[in-house]
């Protein structure tokens, strides 16, 4: 605030103060919404990012070729921990090898 009062004595522009002053209070709130943001997520579980969700589907994508199903693909990170659910589909093949059902794991 001192830097409005300083402008002002310079330029003579009485309007610079409370624009400056303005512009400090802004900055002052949008650092309280970070810390009170970041504070609140370190508190709740979120998911995990799409890139790591996106590792998660390569990873299970060459299974379905041989017939494996999956899905309700669900993330959640709390603190430091990750946690991962899926269901999987697993074939039951008959004699004639055709998939007469499936496991469900």
């Amino acid at each position: 605030m001192i830097v409005g009062v300083g402008a002002v004595a310079l330029t003579g522009w009485e309007r610079l103060d409370p624009i400056v002053a303005f512009l400090g209070a802004g900055n002052i709130v949008w650092s309280g919404v970070r810390i009170v943001r970041k504070s609140a997520l370190g508190l709740m579980d979120t998911a995990l990012p799409v890139e790591e969700q996106n590792i998660l589907r390569r990873v299970l994508e060459p299974y379905i070729q041989d017939g494996v199903q999956y899905h309700a693909l669900r993330t959640r990170q709390s603190g430091a921990r990750q946690f991962v659910s899926v269901h999987v589909l697993v074939p039951v093949y008959g004699q004639s090898n055709a998939v007469i059902g499936y496991w469900k794991v």
